[in-house]
């Protein structure tokens, strides 16, 4: 029966983008950003692991068209097992369009010698109150030589809550529920509950995003 749920699986066992989300923010070190209050925003860097984390978070202030407002790197150096506050940041220095421009942020580091890289971004006002463009999602669903199913995935402006499924085919995907950016074509790998022909998956393929989600 359909119901309003705390669930992450349907019944199928398909993801919802909730368990998406739950995978990142979950992770062992993430970087997000807080309105501590309408005025200012927090970064800050939460590590679960036992080593530090070293690297770099660059911050990008974009607008809803894709275009680059305002860039800034900083460097990180987290301790084992804790959380910190990078940076408290008024807003007026980020933007002063705030239905226009969101934060996006990219951690690339090295903790106990594996790579680190995580990305989040913030949103500077609610979802409601922007005049997203169009979306305009291109798509190559694939077959490598290892026979593993891939969807490259780009757009044209910025998509939010990029989330893909097949109908009626169970199927996990490497990430799913994103934030697509212009000139960041992604390449996600796909595992597919049953042998389905790349074909029939293509017939099956739904691609949605906020925008296309208030679209007949």
């Amino acid at each position: 029966w359909p119901v309003a749920s705390w669930s992450s699986l349907d019944y199928f066992g398909n993801w919802k983008q909730l368990h998406y989300h739950a995978k990142r923010f979950y992770a062992p070190v993430i970087a997000t950003a807080i309105r501590k209050t309408p005025e200012l925003v927090e970064l800050r860097i939460v590590n679960d692991r036992g080593e530090p984390v070293r690297g770099s978070l660059l911050l990008t202030v974009f607008n809803v068209n894709g275009e680059k407002r305002l860039q800034q790197t900083f460097a990180v150096d987290q301790g084992a097992y804790t959380a910190g506050v990078l940076a408290a940041i008024p807003i007026a220095e980020l933007s002063r369009t705030l239905t226009e421009d969101f934060l996006y942020m990219e951690l690339q580091g090295v903790c106990g010698g594996e790579k680190i890289r995580f990305t989040n971004e913030c949103f500077f006002a609610k979802y409601k109150e922007y005049q997203l463009p169009q979306s305009e999602i291109q798509h190559r669903l694939y077959e490598d030589a290892q026979g593993q199913i891939h969807l490259e995935i780009a757009s044209k402006v910025p998509a939010f809550y990029v989330f893909a499924e097949f109908r009626g085919v169970s199927a996990v995907f490497s990430d799913n529920s994103f934030t697509l950016l212009p000139g960041q074509p992604r390449d996600l790998t796909i595992t597919v509950g049953g042998k389905f022909p790349v074909k029939e998956l293509e017939n099956r393929l739904v691609i949605r995003n906020l925008r296309s989600s208030y679209e007949e």
